[in-house]
Order: C-alpha cells, then sequence, then structure tokens
C-alpha cells in the first residue's frame, strides 16, 4: 500500500504565524527519502518559512543521511527557521552533521524535545 506523504504535511498558526509541519514519524530507509522529496516540493515554492520536522522514531542512516544532508542544502534559502522534534541521542550528532555538511546556521535550526518549545522558538525574531 503506498503512503500518501503529501497527507503528511500540515499548517498550524501559532501566535500569528503560520508554522508548516512536516511527519516523517516512524519513515525509514526510501519512504524517509520520499518524503524528503514531497517536502522539498513543497518548501522551495514558498520564501521564510516557519518549519517543524517530526522525525520521532525516524530512522536515519546510509542513503537516507545523504539525501536527508542534500535536502538541507538546498531548502537552507527558503526558510527562515526550522525545528526538530525528536531528536535525541545519536540522531543529534547526525543533526549537527547534516548542519555542518550543508552549511546550515545554527541559528536557524535547533532541536526540541516538545512540540511548544519549537512554536514558542520558531515565531522569536532572529
Amino acid at each position: 500500500m503506498a503512503t500518501d506523504f503529501k497527507a503528511r504535511i500540515s499548517t498550524e498558526k501559532y501566535k500569528n504565524e503560520i508554522i508548516v509541519i512536516f511527519d516523517f514519524t516512524k519513515l525509514t530507509g526510501n519512504d524517509f527519502i520520499s518524503m524528503l522529496k514531497i517536502s522539498e516540493e513543497y518548501i522551495v515554492t514558498e520564501k521564510d518559512l516557519l518549519i517543524i520536522f517530526d522525525v520521532t522514531s525516524a530512522t536515519v542512516f546510509g542513503e537516507v543521511l545523504e539525501e536527508a544532508k542534500k535536502f538541507a542544502k538546498i531548502i537552507k534559502n527558503y526558510r527562515r527557521k526550522s525545528a526538530l522534534l525528536g531528536v535525541i541521542g545519536a540522531k543529534k550528532i547526525l543533526l549537527q552533521s547534516i548542519l555542518f555538511f550543508s552549511g546550515g546556521l545554527h541559528s536557524r535550526a535547533m532541536a526540541f524535545d516538545a512540540k511548544e518549545d519549537a512554536l514558542n522558538w520558531l515565531v522569536k525574531p532572529l
């Protein structure tokens, strides 16, 4: 059965800002890569986005990690800030790797344990 990856993209209004949420929860391998591609298609049609990537219980290694690095490089100029949920343990090291290789600005991408914390950080000015 095919997954509707577009259904994993939603928006939420928070303190008069629109936050775009990309749900990568529990995705692995080719499904994760497919979601990256759908997310990229969405993001590059916009500018100045506030984004949450929820990667809770997702698996990122090997080819998926390489694709995530490419993705981060492509989208960096389309987002104002991005927050990641579900980035714990070894995933935090992977996130730092992705940000480093993508040339991402650390002040514009952060990992959070709680969605509320991510939302509050996203709506604060740079």
